[in-house]
């Protein structure tokens, strides 16, 4: 499976400084910073109001997709609205609904479903074993489309994009390693 972006980057940093010592946490949950003794994180999507500092970094594109084999038991979809009966993996730390956009027009779908999880990962695989539809990176399914073991729902609109920011807290100076 490929990496994202931001795991790579981190790679080649800690590969092109050696003496910082560097321990990642992936976590599809929200962390306490300064209780977890965390220096910096990387969060997707909207944040809770706080007292952290906050970067955007820039939007991470997501796409619509499900099984072959659930996409053959519905109607073709043309319109957003055409997904409203359909089954939606949702996760747990997300709204429940999806903003679907073409041509500067916006459809907000409100998420339907039985399935959940708090991992971006188990809801590709539960969509890839024909649970229902999802919205995943699209690192995350790059593999599975080339496999054919996941299909591009409404491929002419776009899924609105989550916000990638930094966040650190107060704690952090000047002298820290943390810059």
């Amino acid at each position: 499976m490929n990496s994202d972006i931001l795991t790579q980057q981190l790679a080649d940093f800690s590969l092109a400084n050696p003496g910082i010592e560097i321990h990642f946490i992936y976590s599809d949950e929200r962390l306490d910073l300064v209780a977890e003794g965390i220096d910096i994180a990387f969060s997707l999507g909207s944040l809770p109001d706080s007292r952290l500092n906050v970067k955007k970094l820039g939007d991470k594109k997501r796409t619509l997709v499900c099984s072959p084999d659930y996409y053959a038991k519905h109607a073709k979809p043309v319109t957003p609205d055409c997904l409203k009966e359909w089954n939606w993996i949702r996760h747990d730390m997300l709204p429940g609904n999806r903003n679907l956009i073409k041509n500067g027009k916006k459809v907000v779908l409100g998420l339907t479903g039985n399935v959940s999880a708090n991992s971006a990962e188990a809801m590709v695989e539960m969509a890839a074993r024909g649970l229902g539809l999802t919205t995943a990176a699209h690192w995350l399914i790059e593999d599975y489309l080339k496999t054919n073991k996941l299909v591009h729902v409404l491929p002419d609109w776009d899924v609105e994009p989550m916000a990638l920011y930094a966040v650190w807290h107060g704690n952090i100076t000047e002298g820290s390693n943390t810059r």
